[in-house]
């Protein structure tokens, strides 16, 4: 029976799909300040997902707040758990998504689950596996190359409009929207005596995310999941090229400056770009809302449409330009959703290999001793350290 969720629960990409390859912020799941990772290593179908999510939803039913991570390539999948209130987290720890032990022993743990399958039974699917690796392997370089010309035909969209863009109408949308977020500021510092921010004379931690990814389902967002209970939102509209990515990055800085943390979401054709920005300790945040991952202001949000900015008879110039391009890029985006699930139900065929030879009442015991391991470092005082013990 599945434990109900009595505490905050998230969800939110670390990993994408991009014209880059696989782009990770994995090590952005990695607690500020970290009491334990556990990094789960072991094949396709060897049960970490599973174990993530169970375990997830143990402690959530007990009232621990948790973020649930998926796995662009399969959403249904988990990448890691994280604990935030305890500075605890769970991470698949398998290519493409590594994540490197920083403090070996006393922070940081593997778990393998390579040791809970029968090599025996493994060595005589030998052939189908390395047949669906193979295949596999060759499938997602073609997704990255759809992404790589849909990018390009975007970059085509954005020259004209950049062109087009009245730079100073992006000013005045950048101070407006910092007035509106700042709103959560002034809040912030009523009731806590505080003028200018936290107490603590720090920089705030900015930490990098996707909130929607390319995936076999399509474009799968969670932005209504991580933005819908923020009293003080901003929501972003406008074409390429007009300045929405420049605007979240000020902002961002902005806040940080004054001790934030904050949370920037970024664009998965550029992973380098932010298009979201959350924060938390302000209960505000800014988000872009475009045809991929569309998201309907509330009453109360402030609309900024950057598209007001553009000189439209320079764009209406480039009008037949425009619409190749865009054309374009959403055949070539559809391509690459396309070969992801190709690629997803080879990989179901690979999972289905490892998990018949799993020793799954093993990993159930597993399961229950780095749960009751957790609720121990979740109690009040010192706590002993001590590795997985569960053995096959």
């Amino acid at each position: 029976m599945a434990e109900k969720a009595t505490a905050p629960v998230r969800h939110l990409f670390a990993g994408n799909n991009t014209p880059q390859g696989f782009f990770s912020y994995y090590e952005h799941l990695r607690p500020a300040k970290p009491r334990r990772l556990f990094i789960i290593k072991g094949g396709p179908g060897t049960g970490k997902s599973t174990l993530m999510r169970r375990i997830a939803a143990r402690l959530n039913g007990r009232g621990l707040a948790v973020e649930y991570c998926h796995c662009s390539s399969d959403p249904d999948s988990l990448d890691g758990v994280v604990f935030p209130e305890l500075g605890i987290a769970m991470v698949d720890g398998t290519a493409p998504h590594v994540i490197d032990p920083e403090l070996p022993g006393a922070v940081d743990e593997i778990i393998n689950l390579g040791g809970y399958w029968d090599e025996a039974q493994l060595a005589a699917s030998r052939d189908e596996i390395a047949r669906l690796t193979q295949e596999i392997s060759a499938l997602f370089p073609r997704v990255y190359r759809y992404l790589g010309a849909a990018f390009l035909m975007r970059q085509e969209q954005a020259q004209v409009n950049e062109r087009a863009m009245n730079h100073a109408y992006a000013r005045q949308a950048l101070a407006a929207a910092s007035e509106h977020l700042t709103a959560g500021l002034r809040v912030c510092g009523q009731e806590n005596g505080q003028a200018h921010g936290p107490e603590e004379a720090r920089e705030g931690r900015i930490r990098r995310l996707f909130a929607t990814a390319i995936t076999p389902q399509g474009s799968l967002s969670f932005l209504h999941d991580l933005f819908d209970d923020l009293p003080h939102l901003v929501v972003l509209r406008g074409a390429p090229g007009t300045g929405k990515s420049t605007l979240v990055a000020r902002l961002a800085d902005f806040f940080a400056a004054r001790g934030y943390d904050c949370e920037l979401y970024h664009d998965a054709l550029r992973p380098d770009r932010p298009e979201h920005l959350l924060i938390p300790a302000l209960q505000a945040g800014l988000v872009t809302s475009t045809p991929t991952h569309s998201f309907a202001p509330r009453p109360g949000d402030l609309v900024i449409d950057l598209d007001k900015g553009l000189d439209r008879q320079l764009v209406q110039a480039q009008a037949a330009a425009l619409e190749t391009a865009s054309h374009f890029e959403e055949e070539l985006y559809a391509q690459a959703i396309a070969t992801l699930k190709q690629a997803k139900q080879l990989h179901d065929e690979l999972e289905s290999c490892y998990v018949h030879s799993m020793n799954f009442p093993a990993l159930d015991r597993l399961q229950s001793e780095v749960e009751a391991r957790i609720l121990a470092l979740s109690a009040p005082g010192p706590q002993e350290i001590r590795p997985v013990q569960a053995k096959p």
